[in-house]
């Protein structure tokens, strides 16, 4: 929708702005997915900041964020290096449950709610890349651990979170095939030369 509206479609940056309605004050999850680098507000304060470079994907980043009881403004600014213009942003609650906040629009007659406070701590996000990252770690060498490795590095070349530069995909994917091919090595079973004499 966004790259019907927006021209040019490349080195530029254009602001969105979208209203959530809260039933009470609450801590939520901001999940976004963005061309390249996004910066997000919430009732005015500063709830996330990413310089990346990337193809827009769903649920490639996200943020805590406290929303007041009532209608909240959340104000998005992205930067499209080249591409289309496209810009994924839901709301959920922490651990990443959807939350009916409306459609974006603010009805007629309606006010913001004051200035957003900063939660005292930030609530726990809990989002598909962290759970993979800790199974790498987590699981035992052999092919349990490559089986982690090339989960992370599917989900990585999917979904493009970081900077495409930096190559994440093909580093896990890398990761998870040579202790795959050592394990087959080590399995099949050796061929015995014939002597020469």
């Amino acid at each position: 929708m966004l790259d019907g509206m927006l021209r040019p479609d490349t080195q530029a940056t254009a602001f969105v702005v979208a209203f959530a309605r809260s039933p009470r004050d609450q801590d939520v999850a901001l999940r976004l997915g963005s061309p390249g680098p996004v910066k997000v507000w919430v009732n005015g304060a500063l709830v996330h900041a990413r310089d990346v470079v990337r193809s827009p994907a769903f649920d490639q980043d996200a943020a805590a964020a406290h929303l007041r009881a009532g209608w909240n403004r959340v104000v998005v600014k992205t930067t499209v290096t080249e591409g289309p213009w496209r810009l994924y942003l839901r709301v959920t609650d922490p651990p990443g449950r959807a939350l009916a906040v409306g459609d974006g629009a603010l009805p007629a007659g309606e006010e913001v709610a004051a200035r957003a406070r900063a939660p005292r701590h930030a609530p726990a996000i809990a989002t598909l890349e962290a759970a993979l990252r800790t199974r790498t770690h987590a699981a035992a060498t052999g092919a349990a651990r490559a089986e982690a490795w090339l989960d992370l590095g599917r989900y990585l070349a999917w979904a493009e979170p970081g900077d495409r530069d930096r190559r994440e995909a093909t580093t896990a994917l890398e990761a998870g095939a040579r202790p795959a091919a050592l394990d087959r090595d080590a399995a099949a079973p050796r061929r015995r030369r014939p002597r020469r004499r």
